[in-house]
């Protein structure tokens, strides 16, 4: 399968001190750069929220802390909380099991925040989702805010009886907040051992944990694009119209997906709407009306456009947990 792939190589001694979260220096926003839509959705690339109002979550870069270019940053609306987390694919999680293992990261905050950060690590004897089953605390750490760069760590040992097929770190907000208050993480590692690990990413370098994301969740658009914004740069696909007005899309993958069933969505280049293709001869777009999805690849149709010419559109694969 393809998750083999993720499994670190070398036995033991590769394991200690790698990263078994990706995006930990959360690097990639493939969805956006800036959210603040009122949803339980994911944010940064493998990271998901869920929110009591519509929060801001954005990538930052200035006041980065050392030995970093990015970081998250989540403003409060009014009256806000939220939990951020972080789900393990069981492919991933299975040679940490029964391990001693150490979760770290930095915190920093506006000087008006209210309450600790509560930073969980959580296991479900059902694997493979972020949200599903049954969600149980394993380990807890109780954070005070401080308003400049701080590490923290809480060692743990992950069950290997049945009860941890899926494992998450999560950190929440004890308290709702003024609008305007702050939080920010960054440098966030879960490694093997009992103690915490200098921050690496989940692969070798950048292009590679890019690749890492991708497996979830990749797009046509330029990496710091958000679909469904109107353009024809990057990689739109293209197709020509047949004699009986259909137009027929195969999307080529840079990343084989999690799994061959997941959500794929086209995108009309000229107006950013969901779920159509644009028709570039009649200039209006057509519905997305049919998907055969795989691994490598997905293939879409869209009927009632002109024949003889050419259609065109981007397109997202979420195969999130």
């Amino acid at each position: 399968m393809a998750r083999s792939g993720f499994t670190p190589k070398g036995g033991a001694s590769a394991r200690f001190g790698k990263n078994y979260l990706i995006n930990g220096n959360f690097d990639f926003w493939q969805r956006g750069l800036s959210l603040n839509t009122f949803d339980n959705s994911y944010r940064a690339d493998r990271w998901r929220v869920d929110n009591t109002q519509a929060n801001t979550h954005s990538r930052q870069t200035a006041g980065a802390p050392e030995g970093s270019v990015n970081y998250w940053r989540t403003t409060f609306a009014a009256s806000g909380a939220m939990q951020m987390f972080q789900a393990i694919e069981s492919g991933v999680l299975d040679p940490i099991k029964g391990k001693v293992c150490t979760v770290s990261f930095l915190i920093r905050t506006s000087g008006t925040f209210s309450g600790n950060i509560q930073v969980r690590v959580q296991r479900n004897a059902t694997a493979d989702t972020s949200t599903g089953g049954t969600w149980t605390n394993i380990t807890t750490l109780d954070v005070a805010p401080t308003a400049s760069w701080v590490r923290h760590s809480l060692t743990f040992t992950i069950p290997d009886d049945g009860s941890a097929n899926g494992l998450r770190v999560n950190f929440t907000t004890a308290n709702t907040q003024s609008a305007g208050n702050i939080v920010e993480f960054a440098q966030v590692i879960l490694n093997e051992g009992d103690f915490a690990s200098s921050f690496r990413l989940f692969r070798e370098d950048a292009p590679s944990e890019l690749f890492a994301c991708q497996r979830y969740y990749e797009k046509s658009y330029d990496i710091d694009v958000t679909p469904g914004t109107p353009t024809s740069s990057s990689s739109v696909i293209q197709a020509a119209i047949n004699a009986s007005s259909q137009a027929r899309f195969t999307a080529e993958f840079k990343a084989p997906k999690r799994v061959a069933t997941y959500t794929f969505t086209a995108y009309s280049p000229d107006t950013g709407v969901a779920n159509r293709v644009r028709d570039l001869n009649a200039a209006v777009d057509r519905v997305q009306i049919a998907d055969s999805l795989g691994e490598r690849s997905a293939y879409l149709s869209a009927d009632g456009a002109t024949a003889n010419q050419v259609a065109r559109a981007h397109w997202v694969a979420d195969a999130e947990l």
